[in-house]
């Protein structure tokens, strides 16, 4: 909690809820990969039938990524010598920031205190797309600014999000 109130991710602590109209939701943790390490999330899909996800059309969260295969094919394209790089966005749909006139959805208690998220939540059932749409727009510049013509975006780690860039050697 520290380190995202640090980085302005989450403002707070309050002694008294920040908005008349707050909606506060439970926190829970997942682990990582590394053995020990968790990751916060805001539980946005509590209560059932009446959370804030429940309200978030599917068309909102709906998002489908390139795959491993796809990569594949394009290696399998490019042939012998292509080369491969790959980049991640660390704390990826937390870089993005919501609209403050949503700030009261995202409110959180913890240890007596009142909070509310700033950027985009782990649990927000429409953060994968919302981050899919960046990473549209940067996989168009990478290809029509930059010049790398075969670039995929693959899901590996929620929410970490990484490229494969590929290029023929020369």
């Amino acid at each position: 909690m520290i380190k995202k109130r640090q980085c302005g991710r989450i403002l707070g602590p309050f002694s008294y809820p920040p908005f008349s109209n707050l909606r506060v939701s439970p926190l829970g943790v997942i682990p990582k990969k590394a053995p020990g390490e968790f990751r916060m999330i805001h539980h946005l899909s509590f209560p059932y039938g009446d959370s804030i996800n429940t309200f978030i059309p599917s068309e909102f969260s709906m998002i489908k990524y390139a795959t491993v295969d796809d990569a594949i094919n394009f290696i399998k394209f490019l042939g012998r010598g292509c080369v491969l790089a790959k980049t991640d966005v660390r704390s990826a749909v937390r870089i993005i920031p919501v609209y403050p006139s949503d700030y009261p959805l995202l409110g959180l208690q913890w240890r007596g205190q009142w909070y509310y998220d700033r950027c985009l939540p782990m649990g927000c059932s429409s953060s994968s797309k919302t981050f899919g749409s960046l990473s549209t727009a940067m996989e168009w510049i990478a290809r029509n600014k930059l010049g790398i013509p075969h670039i995929l975006h693959i899901l590996d780690d929620f929410p970490y999000n990484w490229r494969v860039h590929i290029r023929l050697p020369g």
